[in-house]
């Protein structure tokens, strides 16, 4: 098993960090405030994790962090979550426990938007 966790940065970068190290690959520029993570297992067994920067539903300049299923109907993994407090104070971690063989891929903006 390993250790992901994802959580916003300033007001552009969205992160995933394998356990407490992360390179410049793990992490993304946000487009728009909203970014998604798919993360997935070989049996596939996935969730998308979205970080979303101050959305106008809430009054603060805060991150929101929070997964979706991969679609319709579709259960999400039954693997260990939870949340963290950041030291930046602006942006819950996500932390989520999982197999060994998951891949963590950046979904671009394209990847989501209709044909």
């Amino acid at each position: 098993m390993k250790l992901l966790k994802f959580s916003g940065h300033s007001d552009d970068i969205f992160q995933c960090t394998f356990g407490e190290t992360a390179t410049s690959s793990d992490e993304t520029y946000v487009i728009d405030g909203i970014h998604a993570f798919l993360v997935q297992a070989d049996n596939g067994d996935g969730l998308y994790v979205c970080g979303i920067y101050a959305p106008k539903i809430i009054t603060s300049a805060c991150w929101v962090v929070g997964v979706a299923q991969l679609g319709e109907d579709i259960p999400l993994p039954s693997w260990k979550t939870s949340y963290e407090n950041k030291v930046n104070g602006y942006s819950p971690i996500l932390v989520i426990q999982v197999p060994d063989d998951v891949v963590v891929k950046s979904v671009e903006r394209t990847d989501c938007e209709a044909a």
